[in-house]
């Protein structure tokens, strides 16, 4: 069974989980305001990006806030996406859009990027 499935059923399990992935992508050195002044993502500029296993969307809303022409799609499991869209700044919500997706079958979306970004631990 697929670590995502058995924590799915076990939420305490996946909460406790859930908090030490955040702890370390937003760790000294791995914190996303490293990653979005440290790409030329204006090259996407009026493009798509595909935010794979992007959680609750907390990259691609900095992307969209410093890139305003900039498209996203987050895309990740549809216990996480359910209800993701309210935690977005408003200022982002029309261009920040989430997507249930399980990244082991074929992608959807054709974008000019797409992100993986601390997703291949399982």
């Amino acid at each position: 069974m697929p670590p995502w499935q058995y924590l799915s059923s076990h939420p305490e399990m996946a909460r406790r989980f859930a908090a030490a992935v955040s702890s370390f992508a937003n760790g000294h050195h791995n914190a996303p305001s490293f990653l979005v002044p440290g790409y030329d993502w204006g090259q996407f500029e009026q493009g798509m990006v595909v935010d794979i296993g992007g959680s609750k969307g907390n990259v691609s809303s900095l992307l969209a806030q410093r890139y305003p022409e900039l498209r996203l799609i987050v895309q990740e499991l549809p216990s996480v996406v359910d209800g993701a869209a309210e935690s977005l700044p408003n200022d982002v919500r029309d261009r920040v859009e989430f997507q249930a997706h399980d990244f082991f079958t074929p992608q959807p979306v054709q974008a000019n990027a797409y992100l993986f970004r601390n997703i291949f631990h399982n």
